[in-house]
């Protein structure tokens, strides 16, 4: 198992990443720490790359071309040792590739390159999936940051998630003892762009805007400095919590769980795209310290 943690910096920005996973496990700014710890007993990941599946699959497989393959929730790449690239005091560059044990879960040749990169006033994650494979390959893909939510109630109140763009409140529920999509949509109230963020928002499970129109959100406490987190690439988006727990999940996606009572084939999933041979997709997350914008 591979250990390593790379330290970057630049500026205002130090981050930390993981060689297992790929996985950022730490971010400042100004000193500040805004990512999630981490803590087995509550949620012991902190930023985990998904891939090539989000969310979880019925009796954990999935089906391609008529066979059943088994596939951990949010796919195997998190627990995967990446290679390293190249790396400097401001970024890192890993990778992973497809071999007989990925090839036994999910039945194409591939490589997934995550670049990590401190900037002057933000952290950039770009992901590249390439198909090196002869035939096209469906994928999801997704980023899983955790951001510090406090929990002394005063201060947690005031927390906020404020969009870029209009929200209808339609969102996808997903079991949150199955983790599989549940039918039909629910409705979250939100006030113009802005969801105010309470425990009960999460009882009955993560939320999933199946068809985002903002490509960036604002989270922090009301009137005051919080993350600006972008996502121009990624057409679905998650936020998730534990009722009471000191993090909120932002979750920029390519897909979606397997719907419950579904097939569990993979291109049948919500969201999954299809990588032809030769080609490569990219989705790129930046997140940023800043206030947050005015209603407009």
């Amino acid at each position: 198992m591979a250990d390593d943690v790379f330290d970057l910096a630049c500026g205002p920005v130090r981050a930390r990443v993981a060689q297992r996973g790929g996985e950022l496990v730490g971010l400042a700014f100004d000193g500040v720490p805004v990512l999630w710890p981490g803590d087995p007993s509550i949620w012991g990941r902190q930023a985990p790359v998904l891939f090539p599946v989000v969310g979880r699959s019925p009796g954990g497989r999935i089906s391609v071309g008529g066979h059943d393959y088994p596939m951990p929730a949010h796919g195997f790449a998190r627990d995967r040792d990446f290679t390293l690239i190249e790396r400097d005091d401001r970024r890192v560059r890993l990778a992973i590739d497809a071999d007989d044990e990925t090839r036994a879960m999910y039945p194409f040749s591939f490589r997934l390159t995550i670049e990590v990169a401190a900037e002057e006033f933000e952290l950039s994650i770009v992901a590249v999936i390439e198909n090196v494979d002869e035939k096209p390959m469906p994928f999801g893909f997704g980023f899983h940051p955790g951001f510090v939510w406090p929990t002394q109630p005063a201060e947690r109140s005031r927390y906020q998630v404020h969009f870029e763009t209009a929200e209808d409140g339609r969102v996808r529920r997903a079991d949150p003892v199955t983790g599989l999509l549940l039918p039909g949509h629910d409705t979250i109230s939100l006030a113009g762009r802005t969801l105010r963020l309470d425990d009960g928002l999460f009882q009955a499970g993560s939320i999933h805007f199946e068809r985002a129109r903002s490509r960036s959100l604002w989270f922090g406490p009301h009137a005051g400095l919080g993350l600006r987190v972008a996502f121009p690439d990624s057409p679905q988006l998650g936020i998730w919590s534990l009722p009471g727990a000191p993090f909120l999940c932002i979750e920029p996606w390519q897909g979606l769980a397997a719907e419950a009572g579904g097939s569990g084939a993979l291109e049948q999933r919500p969201g999954t795209s299809l990588l032809h041979p030769g080609h490569t997709a990219r989705y790129r997350m930046t997140i940023m310290p800043g206030v947050r914008d005015r209603e407009s």
